[in-house]
């Protein structure tokens, strides 16, 4: 590993294990560069977005802690594996608090700029954590794919409907639905609002 990806790395671990498991805010602008770009379900720029999501991650999960797993430092890059485990304490997606204990996980990958983080693609498991907390995905999707086959004029398939399994039986309707710009804003709204749980 060279100096320069041993200095990256280090910023990464210390991304999780002092900025966001010690919650040591006032670590973030040595971390992270003041035009960083996170890309995920929504994006955002800047570092006071940045830590608007760290914001709202802990108003949603109390006793938060990140767990690496893996951390791979190659040129320019980080890429991170976690797990991350906390208390469901605030609201979350419009799902009040339950006091359940939950676990997520996550893969991320960090480009730096002079040992700052400067872009950012994170991928987390979300239906895992509203599995966790309760959330009935498919009664949630069949209500998405109905708002959309409501409001569309265009729809050249018959609605999807479920077999005794829990199996939408009609998948040309439902990869229809998900391509239309509907469906994309209503899984915005309920995706977005997750993102700060699952991305620094």
């Amino acid at each position: 590993m060279t100096t320069v990806e041993q200095a990256n790395a280090s910023t990464v671990r210390r991304l999780y294990e002092n900025y966001l498991n010690e919650s040591r805010a006032e670590l973030l602008p040595s971390l992270v560069s003041e035009d960083v770009a996170f890309h995920s379900v929504t994006e955002e720029r800047v570092i006071a977005a940045y830590a608007a999501l760290t914001d709202r991650l802990r108003i949603a999960f109390h006793e938060m802690h990140f767990t690496l797993l893996d951390l791979i430092a190659s040129d320019d890059r980080v890429v991170v594996r976690w797990t991350m485990d906390a208390t469901h304490a605030g609201p979350l997606a419009g799902i009040p608090a339950t006091g359940k204990r939950v676990q997520q996980s996550g893969t991320v990958i960090y480009r730096l700029e002079n040992s700052r983080i400067a872009e950012v693609w994170a991928q987390m498991d979300r239906m895992g954590m509203l599995q966790q907390l309760g959330v009935d995905l498919l009664a949630t999707a069949k209500a998405a794919l109905a708002k959309v086959t409501a409001g569309s004029a265009h729809a050249k398939a018959s609605p999807a409907t479920v077999t005794p399994g829990g199996c939408l039986n009609s998948m040309d309707h439902v990869l229809w639905s998900w391509k239309s710009q509907e469906l994309q804003t209503y899984s915005q709204s309920l995706w977005g609002s997750m993102s700060s749980q699952t991305s620094p």
